[in-house]
């Protein structure tokens, strides 16, 4: 019966394993410019990043959904993570709309980003 089922809610954060919580904290602070809102030590810590709260505990990468964040400049990003030493695991992609990029964060989580209105066309790869 679907009455009788309760419903979720809004998505209250992403919850990544990770085998050095200080590392994908220094990460996702230092070169993403996450907010630490809950410093869980070595074990746990909780950021927001643009309005998303991600949740970093200690333990090893699963894998799993891939969080994609829109981007103003797509192609800015990748020289700046590049530049920060992050590796990009997918380049430049078109998609229906804009493109893509993906990146992991120090313990192999994958995250995206998506720049709608462009091509590789419009500024080269």
């Amino acid at each position: 019966d679907v009455t009788a089922r309760p419903g979720l809610g809004l998505l209250d954060a992403i919850g990544f394993r990770v085998p050095d919580v200080a590392a994908a904290v220094a990460f996702y602070r230092g070169v993403l410019g996450a907010v630490v809102i809950e410093d869980g030590g070595a074990e746990r810590s909780r950021l927001r990043l643009a309005n998303v709260d991600i949740v970093l505990e200690r333990g090893v990468a699963a894998g799993g959904a891939e969080p994609v964040f829109r981007s103003q400049d797509i192609r800015a990003l990748r020289t700046y993570l590049l530049g920060q030493g992050a590796t990009v695991v997918r380049d430049l992609a078109e998609v229906p709309g804009g493109l893509t990029l993906a990146f992991a964060d120090p313990g192999g989580n994958v995250l995206g980003a998506i720049q709608y209105g462009t091509s590789l066309a419009e500024g080269g790869a």
